[in-house]
């Protein structure tokens, strides 16, 4: 019952995802913000007690941002990527995600074979799918800095060095990320005061 939970809301954050991602015109912003709120659901949905009506509004909520990220996952590679090469960015995005969805049983089933509690398994996947976010923020700013400008007449150079939304967007999500430089020197700041 409750994968039947998760399947159903996954199909309404799918639509309402794509929608948001509409409206706001970021769809990574819906990316990244969907996988924190299913790292926060998975973190929840493992601390809860062993009561259904509980475990069944945290898979509602898992299924619901994780449907989100589906949904987006082809509008942030295109934003990333282009749309030349669509096919292959998608395709190298969902080969990433069939690891951790290949691995991540085996391991949880290890963890628990090992005596773990299905907490602290949850715990753990929770921690690793958080812990990848300050990755996943700084692709935009990796991307953008390997992409190939003397290829380009120099009309098309100077607007490559214009940063795109998702660049402008990204600075100012890692200003706010412990251990960033803005963050540090905000801290530093404070503290004198």
């Amino acid at each position: 019952a409750i994968l039947t939970i998760i399947g159903a809301s996954s199909t309404l954050g799918r639509i309402l995802g794509g929608r948001v991602a509409d409206r706001i015109r970021s769809g990574f912003k819906v990316y990244f913000s969907s996988l924190f709120l299913c790292g926060i659901g998975i973190l929840v949905l493992g601390m809860l007690p062993s009561r259904f009506a509980l475990k069944a509004i945290a898979a509602g909520w898992f299924g619901l941002f994780a449907g989100s990220f589906i949904a987006t996952e082809t509008v942030v590679a295109a934003d990333l990527f282009g749309t030349d090469v669509i096919g292959t960015a998608s395709g190298m995005l969902y080969f990433g995600v069939a690891i951790g969805l290949l691995a991540g049983p085996v391991i949880a089933g290890a963890m628990l074979d090992a005596g773990m509690s299905d907490s602290e398994v949850f715990g753990v996947s929770a921690g690793m799918l958080l812990l990848c976010l300050p990755c996943i923020a700084g692709i935009p700013r990796i991307v953008a800095s390997k992409t190939p400008t003397d290829s380009k007449s120099s009309d098309e150079a100077l607007d490559s060095n214009k940063p795109s939304s998702v660049d402008i967007e990204m600075q100012e999500i890692g200003k706010t990320l412990p251990g960033s430089p803005e963050f540090v020197d905000d801290h530093l700041q404070n503290s004198s005061k």
